[in-house]
């Protein structure tokens, strides 16, 4: 990670903001394109902070996504992946036909601790056809069986990663706070306004008169005092921040 810090300060590592503008604008244009060419793009984040901020993404950009537990083999053993979700749908019918209730306690007992277990570790890609073909990881260090996986079918991988993280095996490196609910919440989102694209991904900003204006392409610049590069203004002070102690 060296290459995207910009220096340290107080014991903590500094990312450098403009690096990560330049970053994340690259991944937004490759996801517009993937996007437009109907690929399955999945958001990948089960740690704490992130959990629910990759669920929610997803939904809004009609992704997929595992906030839960990776399962190993998700990518490298399909076949296996599909019967699970094939059982899960199952599970879902029997439940709303009400064929579940027509079990007997016992039974229905285990078949509600299968659909639990099911829908917490394949309920994102239930609706997904196909292999995934991009992954949106958070946290590289968290989730290195997706990446290993990702790395052996040629599955495009698009990464927030932190400083204490290895950017190797990743196609699309984000450098971010990868601990922080701000931080993560604000580069996922304008992950889903490409996938959306941008007309319909800035509507709800639009729509909010306060609202900040957070698009990659109209991030304010200023020039450094070197004149060596243009250093990009955020009001998120966490989004660069290498201290991983989470917004809670």
């Amino acid at each position: 990670m060296r290459p995207y810090i910009f220096g340290p300060c107080n014991g903590i590592h500094i990312i450098d903001l403009v690096q990560t503008q330049h970053r994340l604008q690259e991944a937004c244009d490759y996801l517009r394109n993937a996007a437009h060419e109907r690929k399955n793009i999945v958001f990948v984040g089960t740690k704490r902070q992130a959990a629910e901020i990759v669920e929610q993404e997803a939904g809004r950009c009609r992704s997929y996504f595992v906030n839960r537990r990776w399962l190993g083999g998700t990518l490298t053993n399909s076949d296996t992946i599909r019967l699970r979700i094939n059982r899960l749908n199952e599970l879902d019918l029997m439940r709303d036909t009400g064929e579940f209730y027509r079990r007997p306690k016992k039974e229905l007992a285990k078949l509600n601790r299968e659909l639990v277990k099911l829908e917490k570790s394949l309920g994102g890609m239930k609706r997904m056809r196909g292999r995934p073909d991009v992954l949106i990881i958070v946290d590289q260090t968290r989730e290195s069986i997706a990446v290993r996986e990702a790395l052996k079918i040629g599955c495009t991988t698009l990464g927030i990663i932190d400083t204490n993280c290895n950017p190797d095996g990743i196609d699309f490196v984000i450098p971010a706070n990868d601990d922080s609910r701000r931080s993560i919440g604000l580069i996922t989102r304008l992950l889903a306004d490409a996938v959306l694209g941008d007309d319909e991904g800035s509507s709800e900003d639009d729509d909010d008169p306060d609202g900040p204006d957070i698009h990659p392409s109209r991030v304010p610049k200023r020039p450094m005092p070197n004149g060596r590069e243009e250093q990009a203004v955020l009001s998120m002070p966490d989004f660069g921040s290498g201290d991983h102690d989470s917004d809670n």
